[in-house]
């Protein structure tokens, strides 16, 4: 006969037992890391409100007519198919308060002002690659201490009167902008965090007819590699009460390398004020970059078909500051490349959100498989409309 195992033995035994059955009976939704909508979640929210850190809400094309909110830290919501899929809100379309997260690839339409397309509130947030219009207020609005990374989007057509903007950055809150275009809404950047920082680089901001940028004094910021045509004001700055404008806005906003043309009533304009019980003491005006700047002042050549990609000849090729220039463009195409024609052999940053390239690129323009294509810009070029069926003749 064997010999009978020990108590110790058998407890182990039956331990091991144990873990192997709970390994076995926990739901399979908490081994995924991605989700699926619709095949196992009719709704994006059913998706958000079981994901954890980690877990990626992957999202079919169609159309999803919901108001989303993150509900953990660290889930990424994310469209299989660039600006395939459409989320057709009233509320914030996308809210992360107070969480952590990333949204990318998707249409984010339908919010009713004073709501936004994207509101995040508190956390670190990704905004990228998506297509955000027809909304009421903001497309993007960040607020509350948001430190946020917003690339690659085309935010166009939203509210396009007023303060109403394409990013609004509101107290406290910081964000890196980069490779964005944005068209159609009042301001198309206001930065108005004060104590917050802003890196605003190779954006195409165009025929936002109040203000390309409206900036308030605070931490420096970083505005470079920018188009910025067709507002009232292109860069608009204010703060507290000094007499030598250009030495006060040089002490927060470092311009270089940007590229300002047709903004009506000026290129840069400064308004500053301290007011006491009785008097308030103003000084406002055009300003001039500090000394040794490369701003460049003439027609950018932008495509009439596309409307934000660069024509041959652009003063913006290879015109941009190569220190800052990122990795890909708007469309994902690496950069810097060369974009002189013939090629010179040398590959500068280009100023803007597209890197030119002798043969365009119409990828956001035909946004490769999307059932969806909301451009391009009404004013600017031909009218196609949200939910549309995509031509591929």
């Amino acid at each position: 006969m064997g010999t009978k195992p020990s108590r110790g033995v058998q407890r182990r035994g039956i331990s091991a037992l144990v873990v192997a059955l709970a390994f076995l009976l926990v739901p399979a939704r908490t081994l995924a890391t991605e989700l699926l909508v619709p095949e196992t979640y009719a709704s994006i929210q059913a998706a958000l409100d079981v994901a954890v850190a980690g877990d990626v809400v992957s999202v079919a094309p169609g159309l999803y007519p919901e108001s989303v909110r993150f509900t953990s830290n660290g889930v990424t919501l994310r469209s299989r198919v660039r600006h395939g899929a459409m989320i057709q809100g009233s509320g914030h379309v996308v809210d992360f308060t107070p969480y952590s997260g990333t949204v990318e690839g998707f249409v984010i339409t339908g919010a009713v002002d004073p709501k936004a397309g994207v509101f995040t509130s508190g956390a670190a947030q990704v905004i990228r690659d998506n297509l955000i219009t027809g909304n009421g207020d903001d497309g993007i609005h960040l607020s509350n201490g948001s430190v946020a990374m917003i690339d690659r989007n085309i935010i166009v057509d939203n509210a396009p009167s007023g303060y109403h903007s394409g990013i609004r950055i509101n107290t406290g809150a910081s964000a890196t902008i980069v490779n964005n275009y944005i068209a159609g809404s009042g301001v198309g950047i206001w930065d108005f965090t004060f104590t917050g920082a802003a890196d605003i680089l190779n954006n195409t901001l165009v025929d936002n007819p109040n203000y390309g940028m409206l900036i308030s004094s605070g931490a420096l910021r970083k505005v470079r590699n920018n188009i910025i045509t067709g507002s009232e004001f292109g860069i608009y700055a204010s703060g507290s009460y000094d007499s030598d404008l250009t030495a006060y806005v040089g002490q927060f906003l470092e311009i270089n390398f940007n590229l300002l043309w047709s903004n009506s009533e000026s290129d840069y304009y400064v308004y500053l004020d301290t007011c006491g019980e009785r008097t308030c003491e103003v000084n406002e005006g055009p300003f001039d970059p500090l000394p040794g700047t490369r701003e460049v002042h003439v027609d950018p050549l932008l495509d009439p078909v596309i409307g934000y990609e660069l024509s041959a000849g652009s003063p913006a090729i290879d015109a941009g500051d190569d220190g800052i220039c990122p990795a890909t463009d708007l469309d994902g195409q690496s950069r810097p490349s060369d974009g002189n024609d013939p090629p010179d052999g040398f590959a500068d940053c280009d100023i803007g959100a597209i890197e030119y390239l002798p043969e365009p690129h119409y990828e956001t323009a035909l946004i490769a498989g999307a059932a969806f294509l909301a451009l391009l810009h009404r004013r600017r070029t031909r009218v196609l409309h949200l939910c549309e069926p995509l031509a591929t003749s």
